[in-house]
């Protein structure tokens, strides 16, 4: 087995597969050991494993949703690989499920974030959750004999282990009909509606739940099965579950009777306890779950990438030098400088997206709007971007660095992103004289700089800024935070970073020396959230 940290992503939705790319790769279905058969099946161009209705267990899953906000229960699931897909369409593998299978199993804990009663009748009938990263977790793809049972909830460990990993970020909410709520004078329904009801002296609450981006850390990989996919040339790959809910009561797949309760095989020993009725008389809760899986990869070489976001920062955490330019030193707040005098405090919002389709020369593209809105700079838009008018206005070049990705973002090739282009202003009042624009008619060079290096965890998408958040000055690299402390220190306290530099012409002031800076503002965002993307291809 190759080792090596990459990343898999899985993105719940009962609406199918999220926006990231896809990438087609290599994959042996039946890797070097081949089928019973002895006709193995060739490696396959695909882009989606597509698994099977699978099962869900939360353990204490109901003293949980009792005991209210961070509350803390665990999930272990289970389920088999379908199909292979690409392009939507079955790609060939004759002897999956016939003469081999391809299975996963998995376990991580969450914490109860929300409880709310929609209705007001005084039951909280919607929870949503978030990853309890304190709890143990595993994930494991098993390639072996074709003996996995649902009904029975063995068979998913054993054989040969193709790929191991961890869970680092999951969100999750789940609805309960309160007319099968026997407490509420509800009618509770049988759990096993699959054929055969297994659990005749069982029913269940009826309810539908959804997860948000489950990102899964993968330690090692067998590069028997999956081919192309190999140390040192690959940065990460990530799988973006799509199509996966939590549903009952089960009407796709039989409820399972054990789970795997630990990773390296040997079997299923974990029993859940549900009682006479799933989901209330608990302690545990089971669901029935289906899902697929898209892959992206992104190899190393790889000197590209895009962003998208959007946000808003009351105060920042660069103060100017009287050039204009980002200090050495950071502080609580961001004041607009004239000389060594500060004279006041600037709010702005931004949003768009930079390298859709291509962030590549000659033509870069992107779109991109920043809104000055309070404070001595006055009030503007302004807007620099591909497809805006005047067709001057554009992105001229866009620059990828520091290499690697902050957990919990997603995978993507760099931390940090800048561009330059040529802007104008537009509903512009109170503006500086000083700054020489014509609304709507002057052009001026802009340059931006991101940092994804946080995600929204607080009250209404706020960034957690911690107070441990080290100062440093923005845009230089963070480096790798699953070596480099600093930057483990700088990944897990800090909120994404975003700065604009506004200059008085429209030339590039890197060849023209009579250049000035007009506006600068930048730091730690608020609100809001900027993320990094492999490139389009």
């Amino acid at each position: 087995m190759k080792c090596r940290t990459i990343l898999l992503v899985a993105a719940f939705s009962t609406l199918g597969l999220s926006g990231a790319a896809q990438g087609a790769f290599m994959f042996d279905p039946d890797g070097p050991m081949g089928n019973p058969s002895g006709s193995n099946d060739p490696p396959v161009l695909m882009e989606t494993f597509d698994f099977a209705p699978g099962n869900v267990l939360a353990v204490n899953g109901v003293p949980a949703l009792a005991g209210g906000v961070n509350s803390a229960f665990s999930n272990y699931s289970h389920a088999k690989l379908m199909r292979l897909l690409k392009g939507g369409s079955p790609v060939s593998a004759p002897g999956l499920n016939s003469q081999y299978e391809i299975t996963y199993v998995l376990r991580y804990g969450e914490k109860v974030t929300r409880l709310e009663d929609l209705n007001g009748n005084g039951f909280s009938e919607f929870a949503s959750f978030e990853l309890d990263k304190a709890a143990p977790t595993f994930f494991e793809l098993w390639f072996g004999p074709v003996n996995a049972n649902d009904l029975a909830g063995t068979g998913f460990n054993d054989g040969r282990r193709i790929l191991r990993g961890k869970v680092v970020r999951g969100f999750s909410n789940f609805y309960l009909d309160e007319q099968s709520v026997p407490q509420l004078g509800g009618l509770a329904v049988p759990l096993d509606q699959v054929e055969t009801n297994n659990y005749p002296l069982v029913s269940t609450i009826i309810g539908a739940g959804v997860g948000h981006p489950l990102t899964i850390a993968v330690d090692d990989w067998d590069t028997g099965w999956f081919t192309d996919i190999l140390p040192g040339q690959t940065l990460s790959f990530n799988i973006q579950v799509g199509n996966a809910s939590l549903g009952l009561p089960y009407i796709s797949v039989d409820p399972s009777a054990r789970y795997a309760a630990s990773e390296g095989g040997g079997g299923s020993s974990l029993q859940p306890i549900v009682g006479s009725v799933n989901g209330v008389s608990g302690p545990d809760i089971v669901f029935q779950t289906d899902n697929n899986a898209s892959i992206e990869i992104i190899p190393t070489s790889d000197q590209t990438c895009r962003m998208t976001g959007g946000g808003v920062t009351v105060t920042g955490d660069i103060i100017y030098n009287p050039d204009g330019t980002p200090s050495a030193t950071a502080s609580a707040s961001s004041p607009v400088m004239k000389g060594n005098k500060v004279v006041g405090f600037d709010r702005y919002t931004f949003g768009g997206q930079i390298g859709a389709p291509t962030a590549s020369l000659p033509s870069p593209r992107g779109e991109w709007t920043h809104h000055q809105f309070q404070g001595p700079s006055g009030d503007f838009v302004f807007h620099a971007g591909t497809a805006s008018a005047p067709p001057e206005t554009k992105v001229l070049k866009v620059g990828c660095y520091d290499p690697g990705y902050c957990q919990p973002a997603r995978p993507a090739p760099f931390k940090q992103l800048n561009w330059e282009g040529i802007g104008q202003f537009k509903n512009a009042k109170g503006i500086p004289n000083s700054w020489g624009v014509q609304v709507g008619k002057s052009l001026h060079y802009v340059k931006v700089h991101y940092e994804d290096i946080g995600e929204p965890g607080g009250p209404n998408g706020a960034q957690t800024k911690n107070a441990n958040c080290p100062v440093r000055t923005i845009g230089t690299v963070i480096g790798d935070p699953k070596t480099s402390p600093a930057a483990a220190l700088i990944c897990a306290n800090c909120p994404d970073v975003y700065q604009i530099t506004i200059y008085k012409k429209a030339t590039d002031p890197a060849t023209d020396s009579s250049q000035s800076i007009i506006y600068a503002v930048g730091g730690y965002i608020d609100h809001g959230n900027i993320q990094l993307h492999p490139a389009i291809k």
